[in-house]
């Protein structure tokens, strides 16, 4: 399945839809210090954040906001401007494995998204790879296919 298949499929499984125009793009990225990869930004402007799957009494996939997005991680980082855009920045959260997914600025080799779950820490990622490679996608587009083909329900462990 092609990335913008998977998010063409998605958007009939998506509530509380809220897509991102091209200037709403421009200031997230001027709020975040951060340049958004171009698939980053086709799922926020086709997409956009949203809730898929929130009808599932065993959870959700948030895609999120990215002009909030330092909101909804405030308590976890001491200092979550210098964190949230210049180092990592979540792109969504599944209620149902407890997991984050984000890009890792500083991963090597282009392979910088992540789905992590709850029990690791978004700045121990930064100073020490984790070594469960199993979690790790290469691209944000691998990610979204999954989450298509498999209606929500995959668990990369």
């Amino acid at each position: 399945m092609k990335y913008e298949d998977a998010v063409a499929l998605l958007r009939s499984k998506a509530k509380n839809v809220k897509r991102l125009s091209a200037e709403d793009l421009g200031r997230a990225q001027k709020q975040l210090g951060c340049a958004f990869p171009e698939e980053y930004q086709l799922l926020l402007s086709t997409l956009g954040s949203c809730h898929l799957f929130s009808d599932r009494p065993s959870g959700e996939i948030q895609i999120l906001d990215p002009l909030g997005v330092r909101d909804v991680f405030h308590d976890s980082f001491e200092e979550v401007e210098s964190w949230i855009g210049s180092r990592v920045l979540p792109v969504g959260f599944d209620t149902r494995l407890q997991e984050i997914a984000a890009y890792v600025w500083n991963r090597p080799n282009g392979a910088n998204f992540v789905v992590m779950s709850h029990e690791y820490y978004l700045d121990d990622l930064w100073d020490d790879f984790a070594e469960d490679d199993a979690m790790w996608f290469r691209t944000l587009g691998d990610w979204v296919v999954e989450i298509a083909k498999f209606d929500g329900e995959m668990d990369v462990h």
